[in-house]
Formats: structure tokens, C-alpha cells, sequence
């Protein structure tokens, strides 16, 4: 992640003094990697300072992200360690939650867990259903082992607020109705005394809209809170959520969402540079940036980041080849003997050092491996490590629910390993050709179809029945688009048509090519199946059969990126069907006791639609329209295909065949996919123009579909 620290001057400051300079920091909620990037780079600007330099920490360091007990630890160092003068960190509502659990009544630990905790008992290696099965006074005492003496110790030294000159940090905020010394001194266990009722919009780290909704400025000084991003309080303001760090009502707002799942979002991190000035500060009003900083808050925020990738088809040497099989392999192995590890023997290691398996752990393993093997040496270790945190990552998305448990990778179809983007090298070498270096290979050459913008981060080399590719990961900073006034469009998905838009228009895959190549793979696999197990000849079919279904599916991709860039520069506003596309593709075999029926038929419909890739194109569509600053919006598909788009009545007697919609009402007539594409169009741009009813609309339409049958 890049950094970028926003510097901009208070608008003045009522307390003589030397000059000093402020680093603060809002919400992290456990993203340990993000909160590291930011500190490194005030620790850099803080390195450049003459004057007495300060970090304050606004508390909610725990909780939601994957690393919790990390960024404690990172606060536990000193101030000269984190290259400052003096250091604060403050209490918010979740360390007041946690300290309320280990300290005070460990009945309140379900609480904590709704709140986040539970991305702690994953960190320390506890899987969901073993947790789900303590009761509150287990939980807070596995919370106490985790934390351990040191860390509690800490956590109940935290400070509720701290006051440098006319600045004021404070999780939360002020109540508005309360005398600021009053409130500030607040117990830290204030909201969870008996008499007192939970009463959170009152304390110091839990008030919100008392604190936001105030606008009438806090006796000169200028509130730095987190707790609450701005944008969510005044979304119905329908303000630019850019604002989200701009001073309003003498409060400045340094939570971005962190809390919400968003790595980046602790970026929102500002540099504060508190300065004496002549101008008298009025309550109420409104700061301005000023004018002759470079960078500024207001600059940087409409700039965004966009991670792309690039791929293209690698030319390397039999020898470079013979490498690249090799490393793939000892990849996959590193993966495997992790897996097998965390899988099977976890709980011997739990009992023998009373730590848990995690990537540290593993990392720390892998070197020893590494002596002691000279072929796995000889691989890179790099690539090593990243297969370590695939299998972490892994992990996480199973606990979290996100992905099932993590399988063994297999030879043939994970081939492939990764490099850190500042270990490879990229280079033109003429109008068709590049080559990009990769470690303990060597430059490897490429075809150079396109050119390649941004910070490469990552670099990603695979195999498929076509060959070898490399895949450049980058991050590039771009303008953040606005929305663009173009048309609404409206699309149905099918069979017959792919695609059917709200202007009469169709849009269908190549069949012909299609067709041909599935004729070809037929073949094949006739071939291959006539041919001995083991043999080369097995092995030859096999790979032909491979490389014909390769190419039937890059044609079906090439047309569906084709298509989405087109709708994306060409539409402000697309609207589609919420399909659940697996759950429409399901068998109907049904089970022993209760066997389905038409099972060939449902067979035969669930391959046309996977044929026809829909939920490839919703994909490709989705993040298209996003970086073109257009919209996606999904509408329900129930009776899109009944309902008449002229009169609204729904009647499945309208559909008169798969291509014909004539409506029994008004004699409204056209193709049945056109109807579909304009009702899904106008449930998305217009939600209450449509009646949902179950059967024909009146009793004249009733009669017709009567007279009809």
C-alpha cells in the first residue's frame, strides 16, 4: 500500500509555545500490515522534524481484522522505539469491552464477541466451533491467556483523552449538553455500571450522533475522533463521502471505515501540524485548507487505487521450463506439508508448546527445511513464504465462513507460484516483445501485448493446457471518476440470446466457433478414452483434449470482457437479474429415498447455462461500470418475463412461446427477452412501478386466457 501523509494547519491555536507536531492515527480494528504502513511513513516525517514530535493513537486498535494482538504490540513499544518524543494511546469502546471481560465480569464476553472478538480466537489459532462451545467465563479466560500479563497491563493504562493546545483527542467526542471536564472525566466502566443502563450514547468512547449532530463548535477548540466515519452520519445530506477527513463544525473525523472490513481505510490517518497563528478561532466555523500546500486532504481523496492485472503468454527456454516445473512443484509440496500440518498435527504442537500453528510459526520451520534440503534451496524462497500465506489466507476465509476447509493442491492443475513485485524486473525489448526477470530463473520472454501502468506488486507465474503465462499485479492511482450522464440499460440473461438489452438490441456468443470446437473436443475425448492407462499415447490425447477446452474457454472470456467494456463506456446505469446462478444450476437426481425427476432434462438446461456464463459477465460488468464511475444495480427476477412493460398486469398466458410476449390486456406485443430487459430496467430505476400479482390482473384477462387454453 502506498502512503501518502495529508498535511494541513489548523486554523489557528489559542495556547503560546513552542512549535510541535502531531501524528494521529483513528480506528485500525486488527489491520496490522495497513497500521504499519502508515506509521512507517510518520515515522519518516517525524524523522525530518526540528520540532518536539507526538503520536496519539485513538484507541479501537482491537477487534474485526486479522491481527489484534499485533497492533497491541505495536503499541506497546516505547516512543523513542516508534521514533517520536511522547506517545498516547487512547480507550475506545472495544478496549473498554475487552478490559470490562478480563477484569471486571466475564458474562459480558458474548458481547465482545458480537462486537469482533472472534477475529482474536481465530488469530490465536481457535477454530469457530471450538469456540461456540465455551461458556462466557471459558472465553474470557482463553482471553486472558492470549492477551497475557503484559498486554492487560497495557490495556489498563490506556488514557481517556488528551488535550495538546486547542486540540482536543477523544475516541468518540463530546456531549454537547455535558461541561467538557464533566464529561471527560467519566469512569471508563461508566456505561457498563448497574445503575446506569447501558446508557452508551453518554460516555466519552461510545457517543455518536449527540457529537455529529452538534454544529454550533466546542469553545475554540478542535475535536480529533474516530469512532464514527463521517459519510455514514450525513449520507442524507448526500455529501461527497471525500469529505469524510475535512474539518466540519470544528470536528475532524479520522475514522475511514476500518471497522467496516476495509485494510486501506486506516490510510485515513492524518498528519497535524499544530502551529501559532494571530487569527482568533470562532466556534462554529469551518476551516479551509490552505491553498499553497501541495498535498492536501482535499486532493487526495478523489484520488483512488485500482489494483490491475496483466497477463501474457510466457516464450522461456526448455530450460527455464524445466525450472518453472520444478519450482512449481516445490511450491505445492511447501503447501501441502503446511496443510498436513495445520490439519493433523496441531493439536500435538498446541500441547507440547502451548502456541498455536500460524504462518510465523511455519515461515520459522521453512527456513529449517530449506538447510536442510538442497533442492527445496534451491527454489525461491519467496515463493516458499507466499504459498505459507495462501494457506493462512485459506484458513482465515474458513473460519470466517467465507470458502470451505482448505484442500491439497494437485499437480496439473495448481501449477504455478508467486514473487513479491520489487524481486522482478520488467523490460521492452522491442514493439512485440518483453521479458521480465525472475529470480533463480532468469529473464524469461514474453509477448508484449499491451503495456503495463502502476507499482507492480506481485508477479504470478502459471501453467494451463495453453502454456506458461505470467500475470503482473499492480497498483495504479487514477482520478477517481465521476458519474457519467449516459443512458440506463436493462438486461435479461438467457439461453437462446445471451443477452437481451432494453433497446430491442441482442448480443450472442460465438456459436459457430463454439461449436466447432466442441465438436473437436468430442472427438478427442473419444479418442482418449480409447487409449491404454499410463501410456504416452493417454498422456498426448489427454493434453490435446486439455488445450481444445482452454480455447473454448477463452473465446467464451474474450467475448464476455468484450462485451462488459462495451456497456461500461457506453451506459451511467446498468440493471440486471439477482440471479443465483448456482442454486439454478443445481442436479435434480434428487436421493435415494426421494429420487428427482427429469433429471436429463434439468441436465441439459444446467449446461446451457453454464455455457453462457453468466455469472462471469455479472463479474466483469460489475468492476467495469465501477472503475467508469457507472452503477450496477440488481433487481428481483420474479415475473419479469410475465409482466407486461406496457400495463404492468402479470399473467404467464402473455409469454405465447419462448420468443413471443402478447399481452392478453392491452395487445402489447414484442420479443418476450426485450419485455424481460425493460421490466428488469424499470423495477431498477423506478422500485414501486410494479405490482407484484400472482396470476392474471382482471377478470377480462382471465376469460381470454380461458378461451385461449
Amino acid at each position: 500500500m502506498t502512503v501518502e501523509i495529508s498535511e494541513f494547519m489548523a486554523d489557528a491555536l489559542v495556547q503560546p509555545g513552542p512549535d510541535r507536531r502531531v501524528f494521529a492515527i483513528g480506528d485500525v480494528h486488527g489491520q496490522h500490515d495497513a497500521f504499519l504502513d502508515v506509521l512507517k511513513a510518520m515515522t519518516a516525517a517525524a524523522s525530518e522534524c526540528e520540532e518536539h514530535t507526538e503520536f496519539v493513537q485513538l484507541g479501537d486498535l482491537i477487534d474485526r481484522g486479522p491481527y489484534s494482538l499485533c497492533c497491541i504490540d505495536e503499541m506497546m513499544k516505547s516512543a523513542a522505539e516508534l521514533g517520536f518524543d511522547d506517545k498516547t494511546v487512547l480507550m475506545a469502546n472495544h478496549e473498554q469491552i475487552a478490559r470490562i471481560v478480563m477484569d471486571v465480569d466475564a458474562g459480558k464476553a458474548d458481547l465482545w464477541i458480537e462486537n469482533g472478538a472472534k477475529a482474536i480466537f481465530r488469530e490465536c489459532g481457535v477454530p469457530d466451533d471450538a469456540r461456540r462451545r465455551f461458556s462466557a467465563s471459558q472465553k474470557a479466560r482463553a482471553m486472558r491467556d492470549f492477551w497475557g500479563k503484559d498486554r492487560l497491563e497495557f490495556l489498563r493504562s490506556l488514557e481517556p483523552h488528551r488535550q495538546i493546545g486547542n486540540l482536543l483527542f477523544v475516541h468518540a467526542g463530546l456531549n454537547p449538553n455535558v461541561p467538557k471536564d464533566e464529561f471527560l472525566a467519566l469512569p471508563w466502566d461508566y456505561t457498563f455500571q448497574p445503575n446506569i443502563l447501558g446508557d452508551r450514547e453518554n460516555h466519552w468512547a461510545w457517543i455518536r450522533f449527540p457529537f455529529l449532530n452538534h454544529i454550533s463548535g466546542w469553545g475554540g477548540d478542535l475535536i480529533v475522533h474516530g469512532h464514527t466515519p463521517e459519510p455514514r452520519v450525513i449520507a442524507y445530506e448526500r455529501e461527497d463521502p471525500r469529505m469524510a477527513h475535512r474539518i466540519r463544525y470544528d470536528r475532524l473525523d479520522l475514522d475511514g471505515g476500518a471497522g467496516m472490513g476495509e485494510p486501506v481505510a486506516v490510510a485515513g490517518a492524518e498528519f497535524i501540524r499544530v502551529a501559532r497563528e494571530t487569527r482568533p478561532f470562532r466556534a462554529g466555523r469551518k476551516a479551509r485548507w490552505p491553498r499553497s500546500l501541495e498535498f492536501s486532504v482535499s486532493d487526495y481523496f478523489p484520488r483512488m487505487i485500482s489494483n490491475r492485472a496483466y497477463r501474457y503468454r510466457l516464450k522461456p527456454t526448455e530450460e527455464q521450463a524445466a525450472q518453472m516445473r520444478q519450482f512449481s512443484g516445490v511450491v505445492r509440496l511447501v503447501y501441502n506439508l503446511a496443510l498436513e500440518q495445520r490439519r493433523d498435527w496441531w493439536r500435538q504442537y498446541v500441547a507440547r508448546t502451548g502456541k498455536s500453528l500460524t504462518y510465523v510459526v511455519q515461515a520459522r520451520e521453512l527456513t529449517e527445511l530449506r538447510r536442510s534440503f538442497d533442492w527445496i534451496a534451491a527454489v525461491s524462497q519467496t515463493s516458499q513464504q507466499q504459498a505459507l500465506r495462501d494457506l493462512d489466507r485459506a484458513y482465515a476465509n474458513f473460519f470466517a465462513g467465507r470458502s470451505g476447509y482448505p484442500s491439497p493442491r494437485r499437480r496439473g492443475v495448481h501449477d504455478g507460484f508467486r514473487f513479491q513485485g520489487r524481486e522482478c524486473r520488467v523490460r521492452r525489448l522491442n514493439r512485440n516483445w518483453g521479458a521480465i526477470h525472475l529470480p533463480k530463473i532468469g529473464p524469461v520472454r514474453f509477448r508484449w501485448t499491451r503495456d503495463i501502468a502502476g507499482a507492480v506488486k506481485n508477479v504470478t507465474v502459471s501453467r494451463d493446457p495453453l502454456g506458461w503465462h505470467v500475470s503482473i499485479a499492480c497498483e495504479v492511482e487514477i482520478e477517481a471518476p465521476e458519474k457519467p450522464p449516459l443512458k440506463a440499460l436493462g438486461i435479461d440473461r438467457g439461453v437462446v440470446h445471451t443477452l437481451a438489452f432494453s433497446d430491442g438490441r441482442f448480443a450472442d456468443l460465438p456459436l459457430e466457433r463454439l461449436r466447432v470446437l466442441d465438436r473437436r473436443a468430442r472427438k478427442q475425448a473419444r479418442s482418449l478414452a480409447r487409449c491404454r492407462r499410463g501410456s504416452k499415447r493417454r498422456e498426448k490425447a489427454k493434453a490435446r483434449l486439455a488445450r481444445t477446452r482452454a480455447k473454448t474457454a477463452r473465446v467464451r472470456k474474450h467475448w464476455v470482457h468484450e462485451r462488459t467494456a462495451g456497456l461500461a463506456r457506453s451506459c451511467g446505469t446498468v440493471v440486471i437479474e439477482d440471479l443465483r446462478v448456482r442454486n439454478m444450476t443445481a442436479s435434480a437426481r434428487g436421493t435415494v429415498e426421494a429420487p428427482g425427476t427429469n433429471v436429463r432434462q434439468k441436465a441439459g438446461l444446467n449446461r446451457s447455462i453454464l455455457e453462457q456464463g453468466w455469472f462471469f459477465f455479472e463479474t466483469c460488468l460489475r468492476y467495469k461500470l465501477e472503475a467508469a464511475g457507472g452503477t450496477l444495480i440488481k433487481v428481483p427476477a420474479s415475473y419479469t418475463s410475465r409482466t407486461c412493460f406496457a400495463c404492468g398486469s402479470i399473467s404467464k398466458h402473455h409469454r405465447k412461446s419462448q420468443a413471443v410476449f402478447l399481452c392478453s390486456d392491452c395487445g402489447y406485443s414484442a420479443h418476450a427477452d426485450t419485455n424481460a430487459a425493460r421490466n428488469i430496467l424499470k423495477a431498477g430505476t423506478r422500485p414501486s412501478g410494479r405490482v407484484p400479482v400472482a396470476g392474471p390482473s382482471n377478470r377480462e384477462s382471465r376469460q381470454i386466457a380461458q378461451t385461449a387454453a
